[in-house]
């Protein structure tokens, strides 16, 4: 049996590597190896100067994607929530940089509840900003994030978010990153980000939709189930809903 493609995994604004931790043992055992690209605002970087931003974010997942395709390995982007954007604008970095060898090692982008219109998407009614401190954080992530598990399993996950540091965002980018295969899993549970405004963004960027009873981070909530959800639409076996 051929190796499995290495998962690029790019979890959204406030979390970090321990939020991934749930998942990584279900993929492993499905024979996949999952490289996390965290965000590179994550934390207090409000002293820094420059501050880290999108652009940085960009590189850092540029940067793992050439390091996959010089090596021959294959390899999809799994962008969650925040991630898609940042995951789009690097494959776009990527396709135009590549030869096309190393384009052919980029086999198809997932988004996990995810967006790539800012002005859409970015809300203020759970996701405090304070612009003074330059810091935005989640309001109520037990409910907003993690409402399909109970209190007392979310806790830890809620303490462990970190802020951001808020940095601009493009209101669109390029479609070049169109030219790969890509599919949208929509967290049908999701508070973060509406089941309707995330199947709205799949139609107007042409993914092939797939529907999961979840919230905004299954990874978490149901890691075993979103393994093997991401592993049969990388597989070409997942049948649209679960």
């Amino acid at each position: 049996m051929s190796a499995k493609p290495t998962i690029l995994f790019v979890p959204g604004a406030w979390h970090s590597d321990f939020h991934a931790r749930p998942v990584l043992p279900c993929f492993e055992k499905l024979g996949y190896n999952v490289k996390i690209l965290l965000l590179a605002n994550l934390g207090d970087h409000t002293a820094s100067d420059p501050r880290p931003g999108t652009d940085d974010s960009v590189e850092k997942i540029l940067k793992a994607m050439h390091e996959e395709a010089k090596a021959g390995r294959e390899f999809v982007l799994l962008g969650h929530s925040a991630g898609g954007l940042v995951s789009g604008m690097a494959t776009n970095k990527f396709l135009a940089s590549a030869s096309a060898e190393e384009k052919s090692k980029l086999k198809r982008i997932i988004f996990l509840a995810s967006f790539i219109n800012t002005s859409r998407h970015i809300v203020s009614h759970w996701n405090h900003m304070d612009f003074e401190k330059g810091l935005s954080w989640p309001l109520r992530p037990e409910e907003v994030f993690y409402n399909d598990m109970s209190i007392e399993e979310s806790k830890p996950y809620c303490e462990a978010l970190q802020p951001m540091t808020l940095t601009g965002r493009p209101d669109e980018i390029d479609p070049l990153w169109h030219q790969v295969p890509r599919t949208f899993i929509v967290a049908l549970k999701d508070q973060a980000l509406l089941p309707w405004k995330q199947r709205e963004e799949a139609e107007e960027q042409g993914f092939d939709l797939y529907e999961l009873d979840a919230g905004h981070c299954p990874f978490i909530s149901q890691p075993k189930n979103f393994a093997s959800v991401v592993d049969g639409i990388i597989e070409g076996k997942a049948d649209g809903k679960a």
